[in-house]
């Protein structure tokens, strides 16, 4: 079937979209102009073939190559096979596939030992949850942060930002705050949205300029892949607004780990940001999590204080060795560490990771 669509797409539509240009006769895609089709090209494609369809939820390529895993690993397939399917290089990469399938283990379970509490109780006492804030947490760009709200400061406001003003007007704040600090006046929501699309702009060229950085701090992935394994509840509460969001999703890939409607982020709706609690108890209730057990990394004193007072009593500070001074003493933080790659034997054991990475 994919042949003959190919054939009859190459046959016919392509060599009419080729009249528009003479350069492009080895591309096999075409847009309605004749020029490649972009990343961006296609994801408007299957998103609009999701809606014609009556799909209630976004549809984006890549859900397309977990629906192909996931029927897989339904009907049978085993890992290694479907690790050569999709050309990952480690199992590991291959085995965040599984967590979908949780609901037919806990089935079949329940079918085979009717006469027991179920999978889901059996876990329930030990089941632990981690919230994550992104900036300078899952990706250390304080620097952008600084350089980009000081260009756009001096740009739009004439104003220069001073070092002690991030810690305590921006770091953690959200953008309308911010804005208003800044120019000391309020804004109306359509202004907050114009003037932020501005400063986000600037932040991800910065970003995107320093490619030797342009990556999730060190040991980030290989634990994220660890706590899909086994299947812990993850989210993410930053005070980014949508653009940067989207951003980080695809320069990222976060949704190889995270439901897309876990990521909780400013989108208006958020009327204090933090120190205020009320971020991480959005996240909190997104995950129907038990406060009690659940753990949040989190690099400012603002966020900090915003997990612990909406209840979390587990909150892992990160911050590059260089700037540990600025959380010690913190009461609010467990412990304080420089990276993901030697977790404290504590984050460990809170997550029940140590005794299950021994069982298997």
């Amino acid at each position: 079937m994919a042949k003959n669509a190919l054939l009859d797409y190459c046959s016919n539509l392509r060599k009419r979209l080729l009249g528009f240009t003479s350069n492009e006769e080895d591309t096999l895609f075409l847009n309605n102009q004749g020029q490649p089709l972009t990343n961006r090209g296609l994801e408007y494609i299957v998103s609009t073939a999701g809606l014609k369809a009556g799909f209630p939820l976004k549809i984006y390529p890549h859900m397309l190559r977990h629906s192909f895993a996931t029927e897989l690993l339904n009907n049978g397939a085993d890992l290694r096979t479907i690790q050569d399917f999709l050309g990952h290089e480690s199992i590991r990469t291959t085995s965040i596939y599984t967590h979908v399938t949780y609901a037919d283990l806990k089935k079949t379970y329940d079918n085979c030992f009717p006469m027991t509490d179920s999978l889901e109780e059996l876990h329930e006492e030990k089941k632990c949850y981690v919230i994550f804030d992104f900036n300078g947490t899952m990706f250390f760009d304080e620097d952008k942060h600084v350089l980009s709200w000081r260009e756009f400061a001096k740009t739009h406001f004439s104003r220069e930002i001073k070092d002690e003003e991030f810690p305590l007007h921006i770091h953690g704040f959200n953008n309308k705050e911010i804005l208003e600090y800044l120019a000391d006046k309020e804004f109306s929501q359509e202004e907050v949205e114009d003037l932020s699309t501005k400063k986000e702009l600037i932040y991800q060229r910065m970003c995107e300029e320093d490619k030797d950085n342009l990556h999730l701090v060190d040991g980030l992935e290989e634990f994220l892949d660890e706590l899909v394994l086994h299947h812990i509840p993850l989210a993410i509460a930053t005070a980014s607004r949508k653009p940067n969001v989207d951003w980080y999703i695809k320069t990222f890939h976060l949704l190889k780990w995270f439901e897309k409607e876990n990521i909780i982020y400013d989108d208006g709706s958020l009327t204090k940001g933090k120190p205020d609690p009320m971020i991480y108890s959005r996240a909190i209730k997104k995950l129907h999590a038990d406060k009690s057990r659940t753990i949040v990394f989190e690099d400012s004193k603002a966020g900090i204080y915003s997990a612990y007072q909406a209840g979390v009593k587990k909150v892992i500070a990160i911050k590059p060795v260089e700037e540990a001074y600025k959380v010690e003493g913190m009461k609010e933080i467990s412990t304080c560490i420089s990276d993901y790659k030697n977790l404290p034997e504590e984050v460990k054991n809170f997550l029940n990771l140590s005794k299950n990475t021994k069982q298997q």
